[in-house]
């Protein structure tokens, strides 16, 4: 009769050594998973320096936050950076924020046609500011800009009206008073002019611009003892106006014959 119990001792010395191979993998291999061809492949695992750092999101701008930023770039003339920002209030007037931004939508929709109108596309701008007077009807630096675009199309008389309006909601607004006499003289209503351009100075006494034009709508009724000072005063804002010293030069002639 044959022994068994050296076999059956043999066989769990097997076992024993199967199972300490077994647990003495490699650590490379300690995080892999075995797929369907046999090969082994990575568990997807985060190291200890991606566990610990948090995601960072960058806090989103209120729109208020964004609009002083776009007014500050097209106050620097940045006016196509500007329009970005412009943009992104406009976007954020949705759903129950729209009545609560309605203010702050109006004066993004007059920041793009003010930039708009800087950079030469005027039909852009004038679409931007009917929306911005679509919000805020008598929006008088709305106005006034769409003024401007509608004189860069050579659309003169509507330029005008607009002008007239925006400086009677807001009579102290030296801007549209210095555009709507420097309309006024390019259609040769100098005398008109002169008011609107004195209206201009007593506001803003250092637009250049604004004793320059008077200077020409002076010179143009002939009055011209009267021009000279006007266009000194000019020269004197901006040394190399070239308007004014054409028509100091004319005037000082004429005065000299």
């Amino acid at each position: 009769m044959v022994k068994l119990w050296p076999i059956l001792a043999g066989l769990a010395a097997v076992g024993a050594i199967a199972l300490i191979a077994k647990t003495a993998v490699s650590p490379q291999f300690a995080n892999q998973t075995t797929n369907r061809s046999g090969a082994p492949t990575a568990s997807p695992t985060k190291s200890p320096v991606e566990e610990l750092t948090p995601t960072f999101t960058p806090p989103k701008l209120k729109p208020a936050e964004l609009l002083r930023q776009a007014d500050d770039l097209r106050k620097a003339g940045e006016h196509q950076k500007a329009l970005s920002l412009y943009d992104q209030v406009i976007g954020s007037s949705s759903g129950k924020n729209a009545i609560a931004l309605k203010p702050d939508v109006a004066k993004a929709y007059w920041g793009r046609c003010y930039s708009l109108e800087k950079m030469r596309k005027p039909a852009e701008a004038i679409v931007a500011c009917n929306d911005a007077l679509d919000l805020k009807r008598n929006y008088p630096e709305a106005l006034w800009s769409k003024a401007n675009a509608l004189y860069q199309q050579k659309q003169t008389i509507e330029a005008l009206a607009l002008y007239e309006r925006a400086t009677e909601i807001k009579p102290d607004f030296p801007e549209a008073w210095l555009s709507l006499g420097v309309a006024l003289q390019s259609v040769g209503r100098s005398v008109e002019a002169i008011d609107a351009l004195d209206k201009a100075i007593a506001l803003k006494r250092d637009s250049a611009q604004a004793w320059s034009t008077k200077g020409e709508a002076l010179w143009n009724l002939g009055r011209f003892a009267e021009a000279i000072p006007a266009l000194d005063k000019a020269l004197q804002l901006q040394p190399d106006n070239p308007n004014a010293i054409k028509i100091r030069k004319k005037a000082k002639e004429e005065l000299g014959r």
